[in-house]
């Protein structure tokens, strides 16, 4: 009774060694979405471990009764011209076997069916979620008799669900691929150029006059229509960019309201809209995104969905393990011979940073002296923009396997994934990101961040860092402590910095405030905390500070709030609020230290980028006590070395900067100690020492 994960982590632990316990801890990690098996002469299934982990014997490796779990859905009870009952089943780690079904009317009367017919989709690997098996011909499909008044009679049906010997029963209300009653049907999507164009039925679907987007990151609105370029009766276009503090980008990913408006645009009178079926595509990818209509209901107002351009196949948890074996695994065997240098800056969810530092310099580089790199860029979100020159790399795409395994070089700012391992010839330069004031690595404790599975992953990918880049001395010592990174180390500063120091940064400074719409007369408060991940709740944008009592006190001031990098995809706050903004993706966070003229953090490594600034800064820290001896760890007493005054609410905040300037000192010292290397030319250095391995 006891399932196949639990029955094998039970007996490593009572019988195995710290290293074999936790390289099989780590393999039932990796494959939450199924295990690999083998089958064995009897014809019964047994579990692949790793090698270096423990061997159990086949009895208890052995797939039972309680792993074979029924997965199963009812998709559709419908009538009219298309009478049937649509859905998907399977077993876990069994092969695939079309269902029985057995359908009961609302009022219980049994409903005959037409044989039921197997239906192959490659869109079922993602529902179904197993990294081993193929379910792409798990679908389903049952022709109800005709007349069987699914759409006369009020109700759920009952849809029970029969795959050997396993039952599951659905309620299912009937009718889910008619057109539910409004004013305008979304029956499809697709993406034209830089347009979306949603395709429209229903009684007022030629009035459609303007329509409107709306999301947590960003907003676009059209009033443009046009003649149908397909057979349904009519359209709307909308723009895929919206404006990205002051420059076009694509759309964030994420999920977006649509509103359709009646002649006048957004100004005229809003329509009914609803998601319904209809002959237009629900999906339609690009080189960047993907646009999709959001599953809904009957009677929902349409949303379209917005992310990576992966099909479902692609995004699957078995399409991910084909792409590492069919893809990965290939270019890691190929020659250096390329010039590809692969950049990537949190996981992709930025094109800046350090790594972005030093894909600008290599590119300047390449157009000075035409060395022919291609300087690759990850980016996780469609509104990620690369510099000119380079070319983006969706991440998790096949062409993001294909560079993690065959670039020559690969320039990051934290871990790769865990099943990153550096070809033979392979460059890997580690940039990190940021001076540590909190605990890296091995220093960190063990109640964040599943620490324990995180660090030896961590510690593995170490081994084959190539070189790291440092800002000083007390950045490297922690490098060679938290990673046990014993290679060589460029104390050069950090890449991310150098716009900073550079000639140029009074007018770079002005032209951020342009973007912003900032005038020359504002005081620009920055607002950058760090993430939170106390008691295991994360919460990568801690608003301590009341920016709104902060604007009230200080009339002429204005709030740019800078979440964590792991709060990108979470919607903006203080959206329209005429002096508070937030800023969490704006692409360099460098400009805004330019565009400030105070800096309020916490425990954030921007305390020693800002420094370079000699603009003023605190630190806000209500919870430092507990940050500092439960949660994380610092590497500094803050007691001691500090840019800033330490405060603990909003008020004492507004004191400090309502105040004059008296921590001139302390930043000099602080300076002094932390940030003596920084020259303007670190991303320049970088760049030279992958050429020279190139």
């Amino acid at each position: 009774r006891v399932p196949l994960p639990a029955r094998l982590a039970s007996v490593a632990a009572a019988g195995s060694g710290r290293t074999e316990l936790g390289v099989l801890l780590d393999h039932l990690s990796d494959h939450s979405h199924g295990l690999p098996t083998q089958r064995l002469p009897d014809g019964g299934l047994v579990a692949v471990l790793p090698e270096a982990g423990p061997v159990p014997p086949d009895g208890v490796r052995r797939v039972r009764d309680v792993d074979r779990v029924l997965r199963s859905r009812v998709t559709s009870v419908h009538g009219g011209s298309r009478s049937e009952v649509t859905g998907a089943a399977f077993v876990t780690y069994d092969p695939p076997v079309v269902p029985e079904l057995e359908v009961r009317d609302p009022r219980g009367r049994l409903v005959p069916t037409g044989p039921v017919e197997p239906v192959v989709d490659p869109d079922l690997e993602e529902w179904a979620a197993r990294g081993h098996e193929d379910r792409a011909g798990c679908g389903f499909r049952a022709a109800l008799p005709d007349g069987s008044a699914v759409d006369e009679t009020p109700g759920a049906w009952t849809v029970t669900v029969r795959v050997a010997g396993h039952e599951a029963v659905h309620r299912v209300e009937p009718g889910a691929a008619r057109s539910p009653a409004a004013d305008v049907l979304v029956t499809g999507v697709q993406v034209d150029g830089d347009d979306v164009v949603l395709c429209l039925e229903g009684p007022s679907a030629a009035r459609v006059a303007g329509a409107r987007l709306a999301g947590g990151k960003a907003t676009v609105a059209s009033t443009r229509t046009a003649p149908p370029s397909g057979p349904w009766p009519a359209e709307v276009r909308l723009g895929l960019r919206h404006d990205l503090f002051g420059e076009p980008a694509l759309l964030p990913a994420g999920r977006y309201d649509l509103e359709l408006h009646a002649s006048g645009g957004s100004a005229g009178g809003l329509l009914e809209a609803a998601t319904a079926p209809g002959a237009g595509p629900r999906e339609t990818l690009t080189d960047r995104l993907r646009v999709a209509l959001a599953p809904a209901g009957a009677g929902d107002r349409p949303r379209l969905l917005v992310g990576a351009p992966l099909d479902a196949a692609t995004r699957s948890v078995r399409g991910q393990r084909r792409l590492l074996d069919a893809t990965y695994a290939p270019a890691r065997r190929r020659s250096r011979e390329g010039r590809t240098v692969l950049v990537e800056s949190f996981r992709g969810r930025s094109a800046g940073d350090n790594p972005g530092a030093v894909a600008r310099a290599l590119l300047a580089r390449d157009r000075d002296g035409g060395l022919g790199l291609d300087v690759a860029v990850v980016v996780d979100d469609p509104s990620v923009t690369v510099p000119a020159g380079a070319r983006a790399v969706v991440r998790r795409s096949p062409g993001w396997y294909d560079a993690m395994g065959g670039a020559a070089a690969y320039v990051s700012n934290a871990g790769a994934p865990y099943w990153f391992e550096k070809a033979e010839g392979q460059l890997h330069v580690q940039t990190w990101h940021g001076t540590p004031l909190k605990r890296i690595g091995e220093d960190r404790g063990p109640g964040d961040f599943d620490t324990w599975r995180h660090r030896r992953h961590l510690a593995a990918q170490a081994a084959g860092w190539d070189v790291m880049v440092s800002s000083g001395p007390f950045v490297s010592g922690v490098y060679r402590g938290a990673f046990g990174f014993t290679g060589p180390v460029l104390e050069v500063g950090y890449p991310r910095n150098d716009v900073l120091l550079d000639a140029g940064a009074g007018e770079r400074r002005t032209a951020v405030r342009g973007r912003l719409g900032l005038g020359p007369d504002r005081r620009v408060v920055l607002y950058a905390p760090t993430w939170r991940d106390h008691l295991g709740v994360r919460d990568a944008k801690p608003l301590f500070l009341d920016a709104e009592r902060l604007v009230a006190a200080l009339p002429e001031a204005v709030v740019l709030l800078r979440g964590h990098y792991n709060s990108t995809r979470q919607d903006d706050v203080f959206v329209g609020h005429p002096r508070i903004r937030d800023v969490t993706r704006y692409p360099e966070i460098a400009d805004l230290f330019l565009a400030a003229d105070a800096l309020v953090t916490d425990y954030s490594s921007v305390m020693f980028d800002f420094a370079l600034t000699d603009r003023p800064q605190v630190l806000l820290v209500p919870d430092l006590e507990r940050y500092r001896d439960a949660e994380r760890g610092f590497y500094l007493d803050l007691d001691r070395h500090h840019p800033g005054p330490l405060a603990t609410t909003t008020d004492e905040v507004v004191d400090v900067l309502a105040g004059p300037d008296r921590h001139a000192t302390a930043r000099a010292a602080f300076r002094r100690d932390f940030c003596a290397l920084e020259d303007g030319t670190a991303a320049d250095r970088v760049a030279d020492h992958v050429l020279r391995r190139l």
